[in-house]
C-alpha cells in the first residue's frame, strides 16, 4: 500500500485522516507542524502528501520546500480556508489538487484516491 504523509495542526483531524487511510492499509506518516516533515522525511518513498495550509510552518512552505527538493510526489491540499483566487497560487506551487475542509469520507477519497488506490486491489492509474 502506499505510504502517505499528513500535515495537520488540528488532533481530531488528523487523527481522523490517519484513521482513515490506515483502514485501508496505508502507512502513514504525522506531523502537527510541517517544519519537522520536512526536515525528517526522504520525500522519495512517500506516495501522496495531504498537508493543511494553517499551521506554525504553513502548508505553503512545505510544498514549495519538497518541490525546491526536486521530489514529485502528489500534494493534496487540505483546508477549510482557500478563497477561488487562491487555488491557482496552491496549484503554480505544486499542489496536484484542493480538499475543503469539512469533507465528506466520499470527498475525501474522490479527491486522493486519483493518487492512492483505496483498497488492496484496485490501482488508480
Amino acid at each position: 500500500m502506499a505510504t502517505v504523509v499528513v500535515l495537520e495542526d488540528d488532533d481530531f483531524v488528523r487523527r481522523f485522516v490517519c484513521r482513515l487511510l490506515q483502514i485501508f492499509g496505508h502507512h502513514v506518516l504525522s506531523y502537527p507542524d510541517a517544519n519537522p516533515a520536512v526536515n525528517e522525511i526522504d520525500f522519495s518513498e512517500v506516495d501522496l502528501v495531504i498537508t493543511d495550509l494553517q499551521m506554525p510552518t504553513p502548508g505553503d512552505v512545505a510544498i514549495k520546500t519538497i518541490r525546491e527538493r526536486g521530489f514529485d510526489v502528489p500534494i493534496v491540499v487540505m483546508s477549510g480556508n482557500v478563497a477561488p483566487e487562491k487555488v491557482d497560487y496552491y496549484i503554480g506551487l505544486g499542489a496536484q489538487s484542493i480538499l475543503l475542509k469539512p469533507f465528506t469520507i466520499e470527498n475525501f477519497w474522490k479527491i486522493n484516491g486519483a493518487w492512492i488506490p483505496k483498497v488492496g486491489n484496485q490501482k488508480v492509474v
